[in-house]
């Protein structure tokens, strides 16, 4: 049974296509979890390993935050304007960056128990580095998704109830938080299509045909890695 990594761009349908992987793989999803038992591990608080989850920035960095969190105008989210760079340019800072010890810690606890449990028969990993953390793993097969960003912003606006601002802000958000958490922790870029095994394209692809594809494929793949 194949360890499924999935990740992709905010709005393109990533957790509705890992919760039905891990569905009809009769396995769990594991992204909160993993995050307790970094806690257990290293005998602090959750809130302690969240706060290590969120990427520390520097004084220029908190400043283009700051930018990032006001995208209220047209021109902030134009590809290289201002506001955007705001935000997803924070990744390309983390890239030489060395870790202090408690991310350090934290860094070794999660790539154990990611590895312990890609022992398990199935399981279905969300976000975390885990697609580069696995990547000589086997029985694991990563997955990229993604979708037009216009059609994100509408799949946005209409899940959160949000303005088309608001939802461009929170995707540039999140996206640019993802980007710099593994530049930051695993010096790549999220978008480096190298860590994947298939990308899945949201806008021609529904979520049941997704999961048809990604169920598919990494029975091949598997069956083709024990030939």
């Amino acid at each position: 049974m194949p360890v499924i990594t999935i990740r992709g761009h905010s709005g393109s349908l990533t957790s509705e296509i890992a919760r039905t992987l891990a569905f009809r793989l009769d396995a769990h999803v594991m992204d909160r979890q993993i995050l307790h038992e970094v806690a257990r591990r290293l005998d602090v608080p959750i809130e302690e390993v969240e706060e290590m989850e969120r990427v520390p920035l520097t004084r220029r960095e908190r400043i283009q935050d700051a930018l990032g969190r006001v995208l209220q105008q047209p021109w902030a989210m134009v590809a290289g304007s201002p506001g955007q760079m705001g935000v997803l340019g924070l990744a390309s800072y983390y890239e030489h960056l060395p870790l202090p010890t408690d991310a350090n810690a934290y860094k070794r606890a999660l790539e154990e128990i990611v590895h312990d449990l890609a022992t398990d028969d199935s399981v279905v990993f969300t976000g975390k580095g885990t697609q580069v953390m696995l990547q000589q793993q086997e029985r694991a097969f990563h997955v990229f998704v993604t979708a037009p960003l216009e059609l994100r912003v509408k799949r946005i606006m209409a899940r959160n109830g949000i303005s088309e601002l608001e939802a461009r802000a929170m995707i540039a958000r999140i996206d640019g938080q993802r980007k710099a958490y593994l530049k930051r922790y695993f010096k790549v870029n999220l978008e480096d299509l190298r860590l994947y095994d298939v990308v899945i394209n949201t806008a021609k692809i529904d979520v049941k045909a997704a999961v048809d594809t990604i169920l598919g494929l990494s029975q091949n793949a598997q069956s083709a890695a024990a030939a």
